[in-house]
């Protein structure tokens, strides 16, 4: 009888003073706004990138083409033609980006081709990293990891010893720093630095994904959750964030879903569809600038009311064995 009363009170007390998980406050004062959402089910929006500006430009795709929007100049380019193989923006609003087909890397200013590469990464003096990278016109070797200079040349960025698989380049700082996620050695996904060598070391499990900005900072995601460099975690329920500013801006992607949509030229297909997710502690500013929509709750988890509950559960449980 005594376990049950002391499970009813400490279920009572729980859910006297808990309040829902859903909107727990976000550490070091970051709040999360929602950019957009997918608009239709044949659509979705995927690639995010920010500058210091707090600009957002994000790929818009469809089984057939892709298109880049920016939250405050709108298209920045026709369809496409095909998806992407990454791009990026920096901070006087220049945009690079790599076709799916021929992994081609074109300026988006210009529509001209810079060379070869794959998930371009830029500074603001002008330079450019990707990987397997090299010249369109002429025989020449593709590099594996290499720097385009603003005079089109390239300077190969050696590998670090104790990659086993390379995977994506993530920043490229003003010194030129080239920062990268890859499999190290022992078989976790880590960040690597041109400069400083492999810069984490989380072993068995690895990162999801990491974002580095033209400073050398970066944050990443590790089983789920969104973290600063120094481990404070920012946010929970996060699938894959794909870049952050000078000022701690993080872009991210949640709530990702499937939809079975009928194309005429296409048999039936699973597509993703997901929101943008800006992490910011200027969410203020966003709001009068750029309209983002409201606050988005946090993922809920696990209150003291549920846990009181069952402890509630399994003491009345207990007592009924016991009977």
């Amino acid at each position: 009888m005594k376990a049950v009363t002391f499970a009813s009170a400490l279920a009572t007390l729980c859910a006297s003073v808990i309040l829902p998980t859903a909107a727990m406050a976000l550490p070091l004062g970051y709040e999360s706004l929602q950019v957009t959402t997918a608009p239709d089910g044949f659509t979705f929006l995927a690639n995010a990138v920010i500058n210091n500006s707090g600009e957002i430009v994000y790929e818009k795709t469809d089984p057939i083409s892709s298109q880049l929007i920016s939250t405050r100049r709108g298209a920045l380019s026709p369809a496409l033609g095909s998806s992407l193989d990454g791009f990026d923006l920096d901070n006087y609003g220049h945009v690079d980006y790599s076709s799916y087909n021929g992994h081609i890397l074109y300026s988006l200013d210009t529509f001209s081709q810079i060379g070869y590469g794959v998930g371009p990464k830029m500074n603001d003096l002008g330079y450019v990293a990707a990987d397997s990278v090299g010249p369109v016109a002429g025989p020449s070797p593709i590099y594996p990891l290499g720097i385009y200079a603003p005079d089109g040349s390239i300077t190969q960025v050696a590998i670090d010893p104790n990659v086993s698989i390379f995977r994506q380049v993530v920043g490229l700082t003003d010194a030129n720093e080239l920062l990268y996620l890859a499999t190290s050695v022992n078989g976790s996904a880590e960040l690597f630095s041109s400069t400083r060598g492999q810069v984490t070391h989380f072993g068995e499990l690895g990162l999801q994904t990491v974002m580095a900005n033209s400073s050398g900072e970066y944050s990443y995601v590790f089983n789920n959750s969104l973290y600063w460099e120094d481990g404070t975690r920012i946010s929970d329920g996060i699938g894959i964030c794909t870049d952050m500013n000078d000022l701690g801006d993080i872009v991210c992607n949640r709530e990702r879903t499937f939809l079975e949509q009928p194309y005429p030229q296409f048999p039936p297909s699973n597509y993703g569809t997901f929101d943008t997710i800006l992490f910011t502690t200027r969410a203020d500013e966003y709001k009068q600038t750029d309209g983002f929509l409201a606050t988005v709750p946090e993922p809920a988890s696990m209150s003291l009311l549920s846990f009181g509950i069952l402890i509630l559960g399994l003491s009345v449980k207990g007592r009924r064995m016991l009977a």
